[in-house]
C-alpha cells in the first residue's frame, strides 16, 4: 500500500510517455560499452574522434568502414573489420547513426541522440549525386 500511495500521490509522472524508449543511464551505457566487439568499438570511436567524420554529415557504410580502418591504422590497432553489410546491420542498432534510405542506396547521418536527423535535404541530395557518379558499391 505504501508503494502504491507513494507512486500515486508523490511521484510526478506528468511527462511520462509509455511509447518513448527508457532513458539511457550511465549504467546502461557502461553495459553497452562492455558488450561491444572490438570492431564495433572501433567504428564508434573512429566516428567520434576521426577528422574525416568530424566535418561531414552523411556517409555510406563503405565510407564508415574505410574511415574506421584508416583510424585503426593511424592508432596501431589490429582490428579486423567485417564487410559493409555487417557494418550496416550494426549501424541500425547504434544510437550514433540514423539510416536514410535513398534511391537504391542506404546512407547514414549523425544522430543528435534525441532522434533527430542532423542532415538536411541538401546534404542528402548532394550525397545522392556523388553516389550516382561513383561505380556501384555494396552498402
Amino acid at each position: 500500500r505504501h508503494v502504491a500511495y507513494h507512486l500515486l500521490h508523490e511521484v510526478d509522472l506528468s511527462d511520462f510517455d509509455a511509447g518513448e524508449p527508457p532513458p539511457v543511464t550511465a549504467f546502461l551505457q557502461e553495459i553497452q560499452h562492455y558488450s561491444m566487439t572490438n570492431w564495433e568499438e572501433l567504428v564508434v570511436t573512429s566516428f567520434r574522434e576521426s577528422e574525416a567524420f568530424r566535418n561531414r554529415t552523411v556517409f555510406t557504410s563503405k565510407e564508415i568502414v574505410d574511415t574506421a580502418a584508416l583510424y585503426a591504422g593511424e592508432h596501431q590497432m589490429s582490428v579486423k573489420l567485417p564487410g559493409n553489410k555487417l557494418i550496416a546491420r550494426y549501424l541500425r542498432t547504434c544510437p550514433e547513426f540514423i539510416a536514410i534510405r535513398t534511391r537504391g542506396s542506404m546512407i547514414w547521418t549523425r544522430n543528435n541522440l534525441e532522434g533527430r536527423i542532423l542532415a538536411t535535404k541538401g546534404h542528402i541530395r548532394a550525397h545522392e549525386v556523388l553516389l550516382a557518379e561513383m561505380p556501384a558499391q555494396e552498402d
